[in-house]
């Protein structure tokens, strides 16, 4: 689509401004040219008719895992009987049980791309991913290198620090020197930010905390899993080390909420993760709006705690039990995360000189997209002016 118009959008929703009725917009070299109502779209362009249907920008995802292969059908069944997270690690599932299958795959560049594209399938056209199932350090380097399928708007998150390898049992230390030593080559492959996982037997403030400055040194990011299992004030340690993100929160209090709002932290709230661990802890997404604190909804995308690629799968979970409205929801998938994922500029909305990245959902209402359960699909989605 060089040039066109996508016009009789029953709900333009462009995001950045107000929903227009019967709306329309125009596409020159893949970017948004004019936005307005379908009877003032200029004369002479190629017609895409939407039929009335709800168009938002495509959405975009800031925490997902699809660097692996495998499944972990085995947990899933065991969670069912009432295993914890802590049990079925200790029995050789978790993270390692993907490390070992990731390690096994012979194409695992094959298996990037599908899941990759179950993303854009379900509406989002621009995502952050990270690696961490392979945890050799030269695997962590290979891992960059086919993080980006190629289908859609991709950021590279290196989370070498995801779990202990068996490599380094008993060295913790050693295993973050090792992944010290290979940040300038994970910063030329890609990776843009860093990542940790910050929980109790995993990794701790005290033994990431030169990890994460040197990667800041590099001009590196920082994004941090913290508070997802427990109270450990890794908000607090988030806003200490000045991160880009803070991820899950769950048992994020008050305090540390103040400390991320005064840090600039923006948190990246992951409620299928909670749901897919049978949990009813989901973070305090009201207390974070009541302290003026914007975050971003993701789907935290993994084969372990949330095997969903479906962002509005992610809307209506907020929607029914963190206290959100459809439309703080669809903002918190769109220019939230563009933002933080330095796109702001041209993901995130449907407004002139964005990219024409864009989801025709077969809906009348927009509310329908977090409303419907597990029947949200989109009609077409379009990245750069052309569609999937």
């Amino acid at each position: 689509m060089t040039e066109i118009a996508v016009v009789h959008c029953g709900q333009l929703v462009p995001v950045s401004g107000p929903i227009v009725e019967d709306g329309a917009f125009v596409i020159r070299g893949g970017k948004v040219d004019w936005v307005g109502k379908t009877d003032e779209v200029p004369k002479g362009l190629e017609e895409f008719d939407a039929q009335g249907m709800v168009v938002t920008p495509g959405l975009v995802d800031a925490h997902t895992h699809t660097v692996f292969a495998g499944n972990r059908l085995d947990e899933f069944e065991w969670r069912s009987k009432g295993a914890t997270y802590q049990e079925i690690a200790e029995n050789g599932g978790g993270i390692r049980s993907t490390m070992n299958a990731t390690r096994d795959c012979e194409d695992l560049k094959t298996q990037v791309k599908k899941h990759q594209l179950r993303l854009v399938r379900n509406g989002t056209t621009t995502f952050e991913t990270k690696t961490g199932y392979g945890l050799k350090p030269e695997l962590e380097l290979q891992h960059l290198e086919v993080a980006d399928a190629g289908v859609a708007t991709v950021k590279k998150t290196f989370l070498g620090a995801h779990a202990l390898p068996p490599e380094f049992e008993g060295n913790l230390e050693g295993y973050i020197n090792a992944l010290i030593e290979i940040l300038p080559e994970a910063k030329k492959l890609g990776a843009s930010a860093v990542d940790a996982f910050i929980e109790a037997g995993y990794f701790t403030p005290e033994v990431t905390r030169l990890y994460l400055q040197t990667a800041k040194k590099l001009g590196m990011e920082v994004h941090l899993h913290v508070d997802q299992l427990g109270p450990q004030k890794g908000a607090q340690f988030a806003a200490e080390m000045k991160a880009t993100t803070a991820d899950h929160l769950e048992y994020t209090d008050e305090e540390g909420i103040r400390a991320l709002f005064v840090a600039g932290v923006t948190p990246v709230l992951l409620p299928a993760s909670v749901y897919g661990l049978g949990k009813t802890k989901y973070p305090d997404a009201k207390a974070m709006m009541k302290a003026g604190l914007p975050f971003c909804l993701a789907t935290d995308y993994n084969p372990g705690s949330s095997p969903t690629p479906s962002l509005p799968f992610v809307m209506g979970l907020a929607c029914r039990y963190m206290g959100m409205t459809p439309a703080q929801a669809l903002v918190a998938c769109t220019s939230i995360p563009s933002q933080t994922l330095g796109l702001g500029d041209r993901k995130g909305s449907i407004s002139p000189g964005f990219d024409a990245d864009f989801v025709i959902w077969p809906y009348k209402d927009y509310r329908e997209i977090a409303y419907w359960i597990g029947d949200v699909m989109p009609e077409r989605v379009a990245i750069a002016g052309e569609f999937i």
